[in-house]
């Protein structure tokens, strides 16, 4: 029996299924372990792949809602998928845009004997893996099914290869993987991610960083002063450079806390909460975590500060008093999106 016509049905019908990912990564001539989790409800899903090198264990994930595409990697933050590949790129997209498929036998897998199933073309978009970096190029996807006779998929093959940049190199790479599908039909939910950030480059004071999408950005417009990010609410983040004058990072770490502790800095009531190791834009810096008063009103810092050359680099956030946790759960998303230009 040709399972194809019920496959198609269901597949680009209101499909909706929960699957587990299996699979390897060849790059470099080495052979690493894929495995993640997959969501697909309708035209929405959210995918998660994790590919264990050593020493540089990495998750990108995907997420297509209502046609918008978001990558994320690790623990950093989301963003909208680049948009060359934020329009129909999810992977239950790819389902829709299969036209024909053909049956070319009945094979055993995952210990089922199942309808293999081969679409007659199409390719599966980069974004729907995950391969969103600047560092990948010319990537393809091609896509195969493995469904019971009623047309129920349980088996979605994939195979993609692209050019990696490795160093100051380019390499192939290849991976192939299966969706286990566990479920089919069940109850999925895939919602828009929060917050979703956005990149800015400040040309002042030579360096890029991300913040949440619904924040302003006022830009210095002359060599000394920061950059402003700005929220909704009073939360707010800044950065900016400056000469160290020949004074070292520690040296500067205790400068400025000695100077907030006095009335010239325009704090109040400072409270010295932490000075500890920390990077930024991949150099050695400190951070220092404050309660102090400013104004009328009793806030909360954090100061992140980095020395390069005969120059410091700062990145601050602040916020009122009270959500010190929710703080420095933003803070440390947007810290190591900073980057030196």
């Amino acid at each position: 029996m040709d399972a194809s016509q019920a496959f198609l049905s269901k597949i680009k019908g209101p499909f909706s299924g929960k699957a587990t990912i299996t699979g390897e990564l060849k790059v470099s001539g080495g052979t690493f372990p894929v495995t993640g989790t997959a969501d697909v409800r309708g035209s929405d899903s959210h995918t998660a792949i994790t590919i264990a090198i050593p020493g540089q264990t990495t998750t990108q994930e995907s997420q297509t809602v209502s046609g918008l595409s978001f990558v994320k990697t690790g623990n950093g933050p989301w963003f909208t998928a680049p948009a060359k590949d934020s329009t129909n790129s999810g992977l239950s997209s790819s389902f829709q845009t299969l036209s024909a498929i053909k049956d070319v036998g009945i094979e055993t897998r995952n210990g089922q004997q199942l309808h293999h199933l081969k679409p007659s073309a199409g390719s599966l978009p980069a974004a729907a893996l995950g391969l969103t970096s600047p560092t990948i190029s010319n990537a393809t996807g091609t896509m195969e099914f493995y469904a019971k006779e009623d047309g129920t998929l349980v088996v979605l093959a994939i195979a993609a290869s692209w050019t990696q940049i490795a160093g100051a190199t380019s390499v192939p790479a290849s991976m192939t993987i299966d969706f286990n599908f566990s479920c089919v039909s069940c109850t999925v939910s895939v919602i828009t991610p929060s917050p979703v950030f956005k990149q800015y480059t400040s040309k002042i004071n030579h360096y890029t960083v991300a913040v949440p999408d619904d924040w302003d950005f006022h830009a210095a417009k002359e060599t000394g002063k920061f950059d402003y990010y700005e929220s909704p609410s009073f939360l707010f983040a800044d950065g900016g450079r400056g000469s160290t004058r020949g004074f070292s990072l520690n040296e500067l770490a205790k400068g400025f806390i000695a100077y907030s502790k006095t009335s010239a800095s325009g704090y109040k009531s400072f409270k010295l909460e932490s000075n500890t190791a920390a990077t930024l834009g991949g150099l050695k810096a400190r951070r220092i975590t404050f309660h102090a008063t400013a104004g009328s009103t009793k806030a909360y810092f954090i100061v992140v500060v980095a020395l390069k050359g005969a120059y410091w680099y700062e990145l601050d956030l602040a916020d009122v008093r009270g959500h010190e946790a929710t703080n420095r759960t933003l803070f440390d998303q947007i810290l190591p999106t900073f980057k030196l230009t």
